[in-house]
């Protein structure tokens, strides 16, 4: 299939803003590269899989946000995510830089993609789980394995922010419990929640590719009967929340999901950098959540947090 990559050039404060609008637009495989965190990646001599030297000879302070739309609707969503972009820099009263906002767009087939992406994917083993490519044969020796074939669709395990989210969830006994995969994505979190011994998983995204995605990591683990996948947040509790999404999402959705889980229910919030952290923190627990544990995998944060009241 091939897809129309949708590249804006802007500012490293604007960014993440940007990003937000393509994501909620529909966009998928959204992805923010900046100067800055690639400078910020050497000075602190992580291992990292792949540097894009090129980023290097950005100018300061400018960042591009990519995202990737279906090539027979891309010129709708193209539209959509200006108009939001308008709607933000008429918000921001100026206050805040988006630069010039420019939008190059290219051609991307996504068979190249995925046959690139088989070629380096090796099992990956998280505590009790072990996230494996369906075309690899592996004895899971004990852990519960997790089959993945997710295409373009975030969410494969290798990510920090996926990562952490799976960690976390070990800490909870989710036995005979119902969970919430908001931002399904690829659907790994809540197939994870299920193969920990979740009774109900239920995988919410509003980008079509994640949900097509979502069912056929589903079926691909033969949970079928556990989950449930929509556009929309069921009117039911749950007792265990999972988003890994971008903060300003996160903070968006707090009522929504505190509406909806039980008290003395716990949620996992991931996709966090380092800036926005405090602010996350601040809102949850002033709708009456209480931090247990707080995980950081290079520069991004994820936290766990339980419902004390509201």
């Amino acid at each position: 299939m091939t897809f129309k990559e949708i590249s804006v050039y802007t500012t490293s404060e604007a960014a993440d803003l940007v990003a937000d609008a393509f994501f909620s637009e529909g966009g998928s495989g959204v992805s923010i590269s900046d100067k800055k965190d690639i400078v910020e990646l050497l000075k602190s001599h992580a291992a990292w899989d792949y540097v894009d030297d090129k980023l290097l000879d950005m100018p300061d302070g400018v960042a591009i946000v990519k995202g990737y739309a279906p090539i027979g609707s891309w010129q709708e969503q193209l539209e959509r995510v200006q108009e939001a972009f308008n709607k933000m820099k008429e918000n921001s009263g100026g206050g805040l830089n988006f630069g010039s906002l420019e939008i190059v767009t290219r051609d991307i087939d996504d068979s190249k993609w995925r046959d690139a992406w088989k070629n380096h994917f090796r099992p990956i083993h998280i505590g009790e789980i072990v996230i494996c490519p369906k075309w690899i044969e592996l004895e899971a020796k004990g852990k519960a394995k997790v089959l993945i074939d997710p295409g373009m669709v975030f969410g494969t395990g290798e990510h920090e922010t996926t990562a952490m989210c799976i960690e976390l969830m070990q800490d909870f006994d989710l036995a005979g419990k119902t969970v919430f995969d908001i931002g399904c994505g690829s659907g790994i979190l809540g197939v994870c929640a299920l193969k920990l011994g979740a009774q109900k998983a239920y995988f919410m995204d509003i980008d079509s590719l994640a949900l097509e995605a979502s069912a056929n990591c589903v079926h691909l683990n033969g949970v079928e009967d556990k989950a449930n996948i929509s556009r929309e947040l069921p009117h039911i509790s749950c007792d265990l929340a999972l988003m890994n999404i971008v903060a300003e999402v996160l903070i968006g959705y707090r009522d929504k999901v505190c509406a909806r889980l039980k008290k003395g229910g716990a949620i996992i919030l991931s996709g966090i950098i380092e800036g926005k952290l405090v602010g996350v923190t601040d809102a949850y627990e002033e709708a009456g959540f209480e931090k247990i544990r707080v995980l950081r995998k290079g520069e991004w944060f994820a936290l766990s947090m339980r419902k004390q009241y509201g």
